[in-house]
């Protein structure tokens, strides 16, 4: 991977940083909070969110649902957007620019 910035001081590899935690927008918590509040932490896991657990500022552990309760849910939703799709009017390309150009300073 290419250095973010070319030659001299400050140069970043981006190969070298842990992009990990960066990658899914997730709320974090300290482990001595996360040992306290462990039920209600599980509840939010089981509603889908994912949680970073950090020790000193330092991520240590990632609660993440479970991955074939996430696939029902992303099957579900599919699913529900297909049926709306259905229901809805069906839309042309020529209808769909024209709306999207409208109001635009030509």
């Amino acid at each position: 991977m290419r250095p973010l910035r070319k030659g001299g001081k400050g140069v970043i590899d981006l190969a070298h940083i842990d992009w990990s935690d960066r990658l899914v927008d997730m709320r974090s918590i300290q482990a001595s909070d996360a040992k306290t509040h462990l039920p209600q932490l599980l509840d939010d896991v089981e509603r889908g969110e994912t949680l970073l657990i950090t020790r000193h500022g330092r991520s240590i552990a990632r609660l993440v649902p479970e991955i074939d309760q996430r696939r029902s849910q992303v099957a579900e939703a599919v699913k529900r957007i297909q049926e709306r799709r259905r229901r809805m009017p069906s839309i042309t390309v020529k209808e769909l620019l024209s709306a999207r150009d409208k109001g635009r300073k030509g």
